[in-house]
């Protein structure tokens, strides 16, 4: 039962001195907040890139790219298709390396995203943090998008650093043109970082749905892998083609975002990127209706 004072109607007949969209207080909170679970996540998502290109040059000396092919043949071919494992290129280059091997890590980034979005807005109610915003003047939908901007924040650090790591890795190589790289990496992660958004945004829309934080784990895989799940049959049944739509992880194809950002073209990503904004920007407003229709549970 929701607590008196609580419901929308109360909410609205608080006394309140000129709401503001924005909310710099409860932004500062929340990205303070954030910091914790940013550096954890990294430090997974580094770790792992890292270790795969740490192994570059041990696997351009020997044949890992004919053993790679053996074992992904066992698997079906519209799910390789799905994280651009099928027709696999000569791995000795470091930038083919390097594109398969962040893509794969663009998962856990996704994962992230969703978490933190599908958590924001509930554990509120569930740490009963709104009891403290509620006395304050700000309108419902101050509170999301001021949450919204400041997990935004956190994913921009989050990819930031991992171009860091991967810029890093890339210097060390020899006879590698670090610097065309340097450019190319950051188109890459600037599109990670926009489909990472989308997610967030599809998490905030189902944290105002959710009745407690621990719920929000199982949502953010059962999202990642919905969306998976339906770039796969979007691929593999041209008839469901429009499925591919509804999965933010299949719009980003890495060799292609390198390979035009290496010619001198990092243009071509901004086409993702103003797909990610406008869904983003739809899920954002689906979530502030239904907030600010919510009923809180304290």
């Amino acid at each position: 039962m929701p607590l008196y004072g609580f419901t929308k109607k109360s909410w609205n007949r608080r006394p309140r001195i000129m709401p503001k969209v924005f909310s710099l207080p409860i932004f500062t909170k929340e990205f303070r907040r954030s910091v914790p679970s940013v550096i954890l996540w990294f430090l997974i998502s580094g770790g792992l890139l890292v270790l795969a290109l740490y192994s570059f040059s041990a696997a351009a000396q020997t044949d890992f790219s004919d053993r790679l092919q053996e074992t992904l043949s066992a698997f079906p071919e519209e799910l390789l298709a799905e994280f651009q494992l099928d027709n696999l290129p000569e791995l000795s280059e470091f930038l083919t390396y390097f594109a398969l091997t962040s893509h794969c890590v663009f998962a856990v980034g996704c994962l992230f995203a969703c978490y933190r979005g599908c958590r924001s807005m509930v554990k509120l109610e569930s740490h009963q943090s709104i009891v403290l915003i509620y006395a304050q003047p700000i309108s419902r939908g101050s509170i999301l998008i001021s949450s919204f901007v400041s997990q935004a924040l956190a994913l921009l650090i989050y990819n930031l650093g991992l171009w860091g790591v991967s810029y890093g890795m890339a210097a060390l190589q020899p006879d590698f043109d670090a610097a065309s790289f340097a450019l190319a990496c950051l188109s890459l992660y600037f599109s990670y970082f926009m489909v990472e958004v989308m997610y967030l945004a599809i998490g905030y829309l189902l944290s105002v749905f959710l009745s407690h934080s621990s719920q929000a784990s199982a949502a953010a895989f059962a999202v990642l892998l919905a969306s998976l799940l339906l770039g796969i049959v979007g691929g593999a049944i041209p008839a469901l083609g429009w499925m591919l739509f509804l999965s933010p992880y299949h719009y980003i194809n890495t060799g292609l975002v390198l390979e035009s950002a290496m010619l001198g073209a990092p243009a071509g990503v901004f086409p993702y990127a103003l797909i990610c904004l406008i869904f983003s920007l739809i899920l954002g407003a689906l979530a502030c209706v239904r907030y600010y229709f919510k009923d809180f549970n304290v």
